[in-house]
């Protein structure tokens, strides 16, 4: 059986309107520091004052917001990864930021009990939406940017209208507080997470709800989100497990326990095979015989708790590299990863975002700007040596007359 857990015509290129890779890379000087074998840290980066709580990449590639317990929204650019701009509005930490389709809207779920749109070209707060009465823990915009759902401690998932910030439904979804909502990529289905220990599944129209999933052991959920292409489930919870669901079959198609999560809500990204440090054909483990293949395109990116991101081959569930530490500090959790190309970013429960990019990258890059320096003195040497004979047959005509 074959099982695509992201659309095979759909990529990470970024568009002719944003921003190549390429640039990125050549955009700024890499950092000096030790290479981690697969992974090298690119660059930090510095401004929040508290844990950083979630990250987002816009969908043009154009912007990394970052929000932390701080109370506060940056925007980093990704073509210098220099800070543009805070965004301000929250009284209290933020639990999570989604961007809308077409990158100009930013929501966010705040545990001042509100969720906020923010209009990124004028940098300020569009909508405050009121109405949960407790922690907004996460939030998450339909495909076309038309409605937005937030899950809350309070119990209950609401459905909001973005035009008009109007609370179109609310549904009393679980029994103890809501770790994480997710819509799926047709935007038919919302999915919630909750410390109940339930994933349920509902129809956004309606409001009813479709499906329960109930995992074996009765263990608080910490996250929950729709594979890319909609037709999976990927469930995590405070017991370091990650459940793969076949949701209209009602089965776990795969367990992930490499992974430490105890304590917090993570969120995971998925990377393409293509930016990988070394070819996969040669890393032993990916021959591991299974009956579920077609995960060539795309590696789990799991954060842990011990500082880690475990880059995870879906199909063999063999971890393919370990080589990113996001901290040494031994209190130091990582919380967060995300994609951007052949960058990974991570953030936890320090205030640092680091940027990391496959070591091969700067050697090629090295070995490119050593070839073009090289091929430039040698066009320049002639000149010289050319310049350096006028000279002397001056000299000699002057000595003769």
């Amino acid at each position: 059986m074959e099982l695509d857990l992201y659309p095979k015509d759909e990529t990470l290129n970024i568009t002719k309107d944003g921003v190549d890779s390429d640039d990125i890379l050549h955009s700024k000087k890499k950092k000096e520091c030790q290479s981690n074998n697969g992974f090298t840290e690119y660059c930090t980066l510095a401004g929040h004052t508290k844990s950083v709580t979630s990250i987002a990449v816009s969908p043009d590639r154009r912007w990394i917001a970052t929000a932390s317990a701080d109370a506060t929204i940056k925007l980093w650019s990704t073509l210098t990864f220099r800070l543009e701009c805070t965004l301000f509005g929250h009284s209290r930490g933020i639990s999570e930021i989604r961007w809308a389709s077409g990158g100009r809207f930013l929501a966010s779920a705040s545990d001042d009990k509100t969720v906020r749109i923010w209009d990124i070209e004028k940098r300020s707060s569009a909508r405050c939406l009121q109405g949960h009465t407790s922690f907004v823990s996460s939030v998450d915009f339909n495909p076309m940017g038309t409605l937005l759902v937030s899950g809350s401690w309070d119990e209950t998932v609401r459905i909001w209208s973005v035009q008009d910030g109007r609370c179109i439904r609310m549904l009393p979804a679980h029994s103890e507080p809501i770790t994480s909502v997710s819509i799926s990529s047709d935007g038919t289905l919302c999915a919630s997470a909750s410390y109940d220990g339930m994933a349920r599944i509902w129809d956004v129209m309606s409001g009813q709800c479709l499906k329960t999933l109930v995992e074996p052991i009765n263990v608080p959920l910490s996250n929950i989100k729709f594979s890319p292409n909609g037709q999976y489930l990927i469930v995590s919870n405070l017991n370091s497990q990650m459940r793969l669901w076949d949701y209209r079959n009602n089965r776990v198609v795969h367990l992930y326990d490499c992974h430490k999560n105890t304590h917090f809500s993570m969120s995971w990204d998925y990377y393409l095979s293509r930016y990988f440090p070394w070819e996969p054909n040669n890393y032993q483990e990916r021959s591991v015989e299974t009956d579920i293949s077609a995960y060539e395109d795309v590696y789990l990116l799991t954060p842990s708790e011990d500082g880690r991101v475990y880059i995870t081959d879906p199909s063999t569930k063999a971890v393919v590299d370990d080589s990113i530490q996001h901290s040494d500090a031994p209190n130091v959790s990582l919380l967060h990863v995300a994609s951007l190309g052949p960058f990974i970013i991570s953030a936890g429960t320090d205030p640092y975002v680091r940027v990391w990019a496959p070591e091969r990258l700067f050697s090629e890059t090295k070995h490119e700007e050593e070839e073009k320096n090289q091929k430039s003195l040698q066009e320049t040497l002639p000149i010289r040596q050319q310049s350096t004979s006028s000279n002397t047959e001056s000299m000699s005509d002057s000595r003769i007359l």
